[in-house]
C-alpha cells in the first residue's frame, strides 16, 4: 500500500482537522491537569480514538471510541462557549433577585420619608421646636435619595453590559458547529483511510474474476472458489441446489461470493481452513 492509492481529500482533511480541534484541545486540558500532561492527555486521547476508529468491524472497541471521541469534543467545545455561557450566567445574576444593599436603601428611604413626614404633621399642629428635626429629615431623605439613585444608575449599567450579544453568541454557536462538523470529518477520513489500506488492489473485482499473478495465496484460493460457484451458476444451478450437491452452507457460499466486500468493511470473513473446506466439497478430487 503506497500513498498514491489512499483517497487524497481524507489525506488532507485529516491533519487539517486534527490541528484545529487541538488548537483548543490542549489548553483545555493543560488548565486540568497541568502544561506537560495536558499537552500529552489531548495527543494521546487523540491517537487512541485514530486508532479505534482505524479497527475493523464492530467490536467491543467502538463503544470505546466513541466515548474518547466524546472525551476529545469536551476540551474544544468548552473552551469555544465558555465565554458565552459567562455571559449568560452574568445576565441570569442581572435580572435576578435585588441585591441587599439596593433592599436595604430602599428601606431607609421609606424610613426618612416617614420621619419627614412625622416631623412636618407635628409642626403643622402648632407645636414648636421640629423646625430643626424637619431640616434635618430633609437632608438624610435627599441623601438617601441620591445614594438609592446612584445604586440604579450602576445596576442599570450592569444589566446593560451582561445583556446577551446575539451576534456574538451567532459566531459562537457557528464555532461550535464547525467543531463537531470538524470531529465528523475525522472519523470519515480515518474509517476511509482504513478501508483504503485493508482493500488489496487485487481486490476491487468483480466476485469469480481470474486471480492476478501477484495476489497473495489466500486471495487466490478465494478467487478461484468463486469462479467455480460462478461456473455452476452459468450453468443454471441456484446457490440452493449447489449447497445440496456439495454440502456447502449456504452462508458458507454468502461469506464466500461477498469475501472482498465484507474484508473491505472489516466485517467477518472466512479463513484459511473453511476456504480449503469449501475447496475439497466444490472441487472433489
Amino acid at each position: 500500500m503506497s500513498l498514491r492509492t489512499l483517497p487524497l481529500f481524507p489525506l488532507l482533511i485529516l491533519p487539517l482537522a486534527i490541528a484545529l480541534l487541538q488548537r483548543h484541545s490542549v489548553p483545555f486540558w493543560q488548565a486540568q491537569v497541568g502544561f506537560w500532561p495536558g499537552l500529552g492527555w489531548s495527543a494521546l486521547l487523540e491517537l487512541i480514538s485514530l486508532w479505534l476508529w482505524f479497527r475493523p468491524g464492530r467490536g467491543w472497541w467502538r463503544p470505546l471510541a466513541w466515548a474518547t471521541t466524546a472525551l476529545l469534543l469536551a476540551g474544544p467545545l468548552y473552551q469555544v462557549s465558555d465565554p458565552l455561557v459567562r455571559q449568560i450566567v452574568a445576565l441570569h445574576g442581572a435580572n435576578g433577585v435585588a441585591p441587599a444593599p439596593l433592599l436595604a436603601l430602599q428601606a431607609q428611604v421609606a424610613e426618612a420619608e416617614r420621619s419627614l413626614d412625622r416631623y412636618q404633621r407635628l409642626s403643622l399642629a402648632g407645636r414648636f421646636g421640629w423646625q430643626g428635626h424637619i431640616d434635618r429629615a430633609q437632608a438624610n431623605l435627599a441623601d438617601r435619595r441620591a445614594a438609592l439613585q446612584t445604586l440604579l444608575a450602576a445596576r442599570a449599567d450592569a444589566e446593560a453590559a451582561a445583556r446577551l450579544n446575539w451576534r456574538r453568541a451567532g459566531k459562537i454557536g457557528g464555532q461550535l458547529l464547525s467543531l463537531l462538523v470538524f470531529q465528523a470529518a475525522i472519523l470519515l477520513a480515518i474509517r476511509a483511510i482504513a478501508e483504503a489500506v485493508r482493500t488489496p488492489a487485487n481486490t476491487l473485482r468483480t466476485p469469480g474474476a481470474p486471480p492476478q499473478p501477484d495476489a497473495d495465496p489466500t486471495e487466490r484460493l478465494v478467487l478461484e472458489l468463486q469462479q467455480a460457484v460462478q461456473s455452476r451458476l452459468r450453468a443454471g444451478q441456484s446457490y440452493a441446489q449447489i449447497a445440496e450437491q456439495t454440502g456447502v452452507g449456504k452462508g458458507h457460499l454468502s461469506l464466500l461470493m461477498n469475501h472482498f466486500d465484507r474484508a473491505r468493511r472489516g466485517d467477518r470473513v472466512l479463513g484459511e481452513t473453511a476456504l480449503r473446506g469449501i475447496a475439497g466439497k466444490l472441487n472433489p478430487a
